[in-house]
């Protein structure tokens, strides 16, 4: 339950627009900036709401400069 509070809380926080290619009119996904696998954050400061296409590209680039840093 506390999820979708956040969650959405994070959706009007953004205007329901991804904060990266500024879609509107689109499906989008609240995203964690650090993955929350890796830092069990869901504080507004690591949360952006994303389309699906920037999310996925996103959750990539971490993923690959995060496990080539390891």
């Amino acid at each position: 339950p506390e999820w979708g509070i956040i969650r959405k809380k994070i959706y009007v926080r953004d205007d329901w627009t991804c904060q990266i290619c500024k879609k509107t009119n689109c499906m989008v996904h609240v995203h964690h900036i650090v993955p929350y696998r890796i830092s069990q954050n869901d504080n507004v400061e690591n949360l952006l709401t994303l389309c699906r296409s920037c999310h996925k590209k996103e959750d990539r680039k971490f993923d690959k400069n995060y496990y080539n840093d390891l």
